[in-house]
């Protein structure tokens, strides 16, 4: 009788849609509470619709393994990153991150959600979730600038400001710093080369010999620095810190790798800026 009931039910939800993608109905029942009756009945869905990327995201849903639940949530971004249930996985998988310490991981995945889904239901929520897991990790830099981000792509969006960020200083001017800097490196980068003949013609590495850095970042705050600087090295990059005075400010400056062309030195740039979300870093010239 049981069984009878549960193909009714399933029978009675299905009906109409033809496929299993519809499976709103069951997750307004994980809703009600009603779990169970989702979890006799998924066999059967599973068995009727194989490999469908619905069923597999319903799973997730069901799944009392919070390890397990993770695995299809991250199948489903690698499998089928196009599909409707794409953006609650990357939802589902930043609180996991978060709630397990993990903030690092959970600000890029949230990062992702923001950046490709920028319409999503839950969107002030990841955002916060976002800022409050860059605060906790002790990176408030990271965290002004993402909220100046967000603030760029979505200012309508009404979000519960920490209030660690707002008496700061305007991301403008952090901005500004990082500039400064840059073109600072650009000016060095673009010195004529020694003439033919001159005293210093001998004295280039050759071209094997490491001649670019990559710079993750620059801080106000050295603590900020040593914590991103402590994400890059897990990575298993070389990572230093270095004191900068620009324009009468003192900046902590992340950098990382040692890179004979500057070509191999913008591809670990990418994957770094993949693995942790932060902005792309680029290459700096070493100093001969």
């Amino acid at each position: 009788m049981r069984l009878l009931r549960i193909t009714i039910i399933s029978v009675f939800l299905l009906q109409g849609t033809g496929f299993a993608q519809d499976i709103k109905p069951y997750i307004a029942m994980i809703e009600r509470g009603q779990v169970d009756s989702v979890k006799a009945a998924y066999e059967q869905l599973a068995y009727q619709y194989p490999g469908s990327v619905a069923i597999r995201y319903l799973r997730a849903l069901i799944e009392s393994d919070a390890t397990k639940s993770v695995a299809i949530y991250k199948d489903i971004l690698r499998n089928h990153v196009n599909s409707e249930y794409a953006p609650d996985a990357l939802m589902y998988l930043g609180e996991y991150y978060y709630a397990q310490g993990l903030f690092v991981q959970s600000q890029s995945v949230l990062k992702q959600l923001i950046r490709k889904h920028p319409d999503f239901p839950r969107l002030a929520h990841a955002v916060n979730l976002m800022l409050r897991g860059e605060i906790v990790a002790g990176a408030v830099d990271s965290a002004r600038a993402d909220l100046s981000w967000v603030r760029g792509i979505k200012p309508d969006l009404i979000i519960d400001i920490p209030a660690e960020l707002k008496d700061v200083q305007p991301i403008q001017e952090a901005r500004l710093e990082l500039m400064e800097l840059q073109s600072e490196q650009k000016a060095a980068d673009q010195r004529p080369a020694n003439r033919l003949g001159s005293p210093d013609t001998q004295s280039y590495p050759p071209p094997t010999k490491a001649r670019y850095q990559l710079q993750c970042g620059a801080f106000s705050s050295q603590s900020n620095a040593d914590l991103l600087a402590s994400q890059v090295g897990s990575l298993g990059y070389d990572v230093s810190v270095e004191r900068k005075r620009v324009s009468g400010k003192t900046l902590y400056v992340v950098l990382a790798g040692r890179f004979s062309t500057r070509h191999e030195a913008g591809y670990e740039a990418d994957n770094i800026k993949n693995a942790l979300g932060i902005d792309k870093p680029f290459p700096k010239a070493i100093d001969p």
